[in-house]
């Protein structure tokens, strides 16, 4: 019983790590750390950059992700919810990490996702946006929240749930 217990006890500490978040919330503009810049081939082919996902006035949710990772199915759905919701006022742009364009292709198309999506294979974007944020770790999916000027306001570490996104993107719009 003890060790059932135990089990038990480990696997809900393991699912609440997968919600961890780290805030810059609060923090002035000079002490947030802007967005690096990087360069990915989307999609539909196009190369994106930060300046070209950067809109006036409309926050960026930019999602890392994968086509084989579990936790990604789950967060698809709700990144689709949400893009739907508040796609004129928040610009989305997804990381397909580590991940072969034919599978990233079907996975867009088995979720519906309509925002774009680029190909990061070698984590090159990853890696730097995991420095600018300061974030210790490598997990995905992970989303960050940047100002409608690219600076990274916020991240999620873990899918997205649409209570944790509303909270961190509030504060932006």
């Amino acid at each position: 019983l003890i060790l059932l217990f135990l089990v038990i006890a480990s696997m809900l500490l393991v699912i609440a790590g997968c919600q961890a978040t780290k805030s810059n919330s609060g923090t002035s503009t000079s002490a947030l750390r802007k967005a690096p810049e990087f360069q990915v081939k989307t999609l539909t082919g196009d190369t994106a950059t930060l300046d070209t996902i950067l809109e006036p006035g409309k926050p960026v949710v930019a999602n890392f992700a994968a086509s084989w990772c579990g936790p990604c199915e789950y967060e698809a759905p709700v990144l689709v919810k949400l893009h739907e919701k508040y796609k004129d006022r928040v610009t989305f742009f997804g990381f397909a990490v580590k991940d072969k364009e034919e599978n990233q292709r079907k996975f867009v198309q088995k979720h519906g996702i309509t925002f774009p999506v680029g190909l990061d294979p070698s984590q090159k974007a990853e890696g730097d946006f995991l420095k600018a944020g300061k974030v210790q770790f490598s997990a995905i999916p992970m989303t960050y929240f940047l100002s409608s000027d690219g600076y990274i306001k916020d991240v999620i570490i873990g899918p997205v749930t649409e209570k944790s996104f509303e909270q961190k993107i509030g504060p932006l719009l």
